[in-house]
């Protein structure tokens, strides 16, 4: 079994994991993975890499982040690194109880009762005597640097399987003023038995956007109110760089899913009514955009133009059947009734409308929380890093041993001026 752990806990098994790790996560970032909110990047990514997508298809490479294999890995790599983090909590424990350190140099004539004033005068503390050995340390909390860093790496690593595993995700599509109530039907799900749910009603207030000077979107960012126990509406702020966490969820925006919503009455021959939220993307200043895909009312399929800016009519919407390029599209202002394909249409009323994904992520707080403890690490490493100076009473004199965990060449003068000596023979300077 020590055999086995010396193995799991070896340089070489950690590099491998790791490498893996890294590996796959590369090829899930140029992968598109098959999750909320990736159908079209996958479909396009599909469109310009037919070879590679039946690979990915016949390997699974869609959804890495869930596969059995991926998470196996993941397990080992977190075995491993329990078992290394046990192994340096109790080597920290070991050296902060002194245990640590050998003498090894010799230096006649010299009075170990001074060279102690020395080293507690230069903040070391004495940890331990045993026999005619006494060990002076200092900033011993920096032997426990790498044990802490490995606890953060664990917490990190469990915490991310657990998100993977048990994250829950739907698809919200708003119109402005919208109110979702907690129950209410998503737009897409991914678990439909187990769909996210905030808990609390909210509304979509509306979406600011910001261009660069040449063209392309800069900046989008939505309002989202959120109904507080009073009976008050809090707005909150949510953009693609700055999600909102909201009990235990996060909403993220969707980038290039927003726009425009023109709310129309389609009216068949028979007399059946279906009311349409048709969905435009975002349109910049001198630009407009079509329906994709076409609409379907009754069996019909109809193709929606929107020119907010009025490129090619004064008009906004614009509607004909699809697929029939002859045909001139039948213009409509907000208000107006025309036919289209058979078909009344009465355009109502515009408002903004986005998409958002709500996700349930559990163990991100806990993520946090790792990261934090491995930043905490990181300052132990470097801010306190540890000396150990050990004595040992001889005959003609003291006999020595000095050890310092990193960096050791920058410390040779303080363990000289502790010893009380200019530079250890044979030592460079």
């Amino acid at each position: 079994m020590r055999r086995i752990l010396d193995i799991l806990t070896s340089r070489r098994t950690s590099i491998a994991l790791m490498a893996f790790v890294a590996a796959s996560g590369a090829l899930g970032a140029w992968i598109p993975q098959s999750s909320l909110g990736q159908t079209e990047a996958l479909a396009i990514w599909q469109e310009k890499n037919p070879l590679v997508a039946r690979v990915a298809d016949t390997l699974g490479w869609y959804d890495i982040f869930s596969s059995w294999w991926f998470f196996a890995v993941l397990g080992v790599f977190a075995l491993a690194l329990s078992v290394a983090t046990v192994r340096m909590i109790a080597a920290a424990w070991r050296r902060q109880r002194g245990a640590v350190g050998v003498t090894h140099t010799d230096m006649p004539g010299a009075d170990p009762r001074a060279i102690a004033e020395r080293a507690r005068a230069a903040g070391f503390r004495e940890r331990r005597s045993a026999g005619t050995s006494r060990v002076f340390i200092r900033h011993g909390i920096g032997m426990w640097a790498p044990a802490v860093f490995h606890v953060g790496l664990l917490v990190s690593l469990a915490s991310a399987v657990v998100a993977l595993g048990f994250t829950s995700g739907a698809v919200a599509d708003f119109s402005q003023g919208e109110v979702r109530e907690p129950g209410a039907a998503y737009h897409a799900v991914e678990d439909a038995e187990d769909p996210p749910e905030i808990g609390v009603p909210i509304r979509f207030d509306g979406i600011e956007t910001e261009t660069w000077p040449q063209g392309g979107l800069k900046e989008v960012v939505a309002t989202l109110s959120v109904l507080d126990e009073g009976g008050v509406w809090v707005p909150r702020t949510v953009s693609v760089n700055h999600p909102l966490r909201l009990n235990g969820h996060t909403i993220y925006a969707q980038p290039g899913e927003f726009g425009d919503a023109a709310f129309a009455i389609f009216t068949t021959p028979d007399g059946t009514e279906y009311p349409i939220r048709i969905e435009f993307v975002f349109a910049e200043e001198g630009e407009y955009v079509y329906t994709d895909p076409p609409l379907m009312i009754g069996g019909i399929a109809i193709d929606g133009r929107w020119d907010p800016h009025g490129v090619r009519d004064p008009k906004p919407l614009a509607l004909r059947p699809a697929g029939d390029s002859s045909a001139e599209p039948v213009t409509l202002a907000e208000g107006e009734t025309v036919t289209v394909a058979g078909l009344t249409v009465e355009y109502v009323a515009t408002r903004k409308w986005a998409r958002f994904i709500v996700q349930r992520e559990p163990g991100i707080a806990v993520l946090m929380i790792g990261f934090t403890v491995i930043a905490i690490a990181s300052l132990m490493l470097y801010a306190w890093i540890p000396r150990t100076l050990v004595l040992e009473e001889i005959e003609v004199g003291i006999r020595y041993g000095w050890r310092a965990a990193r960096m050791s060449r920058s410390y040779l003068g303080e363990r000289d001026a502790i010893l009380g000596v200019d530079r250890m023979p044979g030592e460079d300077a």
